[in-house]
């Protein structure tokens, strides 16, 4: 069963520090409060020290235009200040949620 959510990735190197993860907190509660369609987030770090927002958002149009306008958010633009190099942003759609 489809739920038409979306998941988007971004995968991208910092320096995990208080003042970022502080950025990072902020962030996500301006973009939720200011986009919408945002459900959850949560930062992970894989295997090869890369870290990864995987941010869940109510459709792929809500990913997309979250996207988009994610630079009018001070607080979104005060978190990307801290990333290193941004690898790569991907969109999905998640089809279970076990």
């Amino acid at each position: 069963m489809s739920s038409h959510f979306a998941l988007e990735t971004a995968t991208f190197r910092a320096e995990i520090t208080d003042d970022m993860l502080t950025a990072r907190h902020e962030a996500m509660r301006a973009i939720a409060r200011e986009l919408e369609g945002f459900v959850s987030s949560r930062l992970i770090r894989k295997d090869d020290g890369t870290l990864a927002d995987e941010v869940v958002w109510s459709s792929r149009e809500s990913a997309l235009n979250a996207a988009a306008n994610a630079l009018h958010i001070p607080e979104a633009v005060t978190y990307f200040s801290h990333l290193s190099e941004i690898i790569s942003m991907e969109h999905a759609e998640i089809l279970t949620d076990d």
